[in-house]
């Protein structure tokens, strides 16, 4: 009769602070990084870790996966005190990233341009 024995390793626990979110996030973004995005931590509120995916993640339909089956669970083994991860969503436009808004912030900064006065260097005193 084979035996087998479990092996325990260490588990690393971490407390809750910015600098231990930050280090797990570094662990996750080069996966994010590969399909175009990244995520940024914007608050600890309590026990909850509010965080905002960032490029192409911001915008993709499994962001909420992503968010919660990936980055939230990495968080919570490293830091078993986090009680929830939630994301912050992009307010700073309020406009849904499609072709149809791409074009209409295009067109803001052409007329912008238009009225901007010509770009002039810097003079330099010796």
């Amino acid at each position: 009769m084979l035996m087998l024995s479990a092996v325990l390793l260490p588990v690393c626990v971490l407390p809750l602070t910015e600098e231990n979110v930050e280090r797990v996030l570094d662990e996750v973004r080069p996966s994010l990084m590969a399909d175009g995005g990244n995520v940024a931590l914007h608050e600890i509120d309590g026990l909850v870790v509010v965080l905002k995916l960032q490029g192409a993640c911001g915008s993709c339909p499994s962001s909420t996966m992503t968010l919660k089956m990936g980055i939230e669970t990495r968080l919570r083994d490293k830091i078993p005190e986090i009680l929830e991860v939630e994301q912050i969503l992009d307010i700073e436009t309020g406009l849904e990233l499609n072709e149809e808004n791409v074009e209409k912030v295009k067109t803001f900064i052409f007329i912008t341009c238009l009225f901007e006065e010509p770009y002039s260097s810097p003079s330099f005193v010796a």
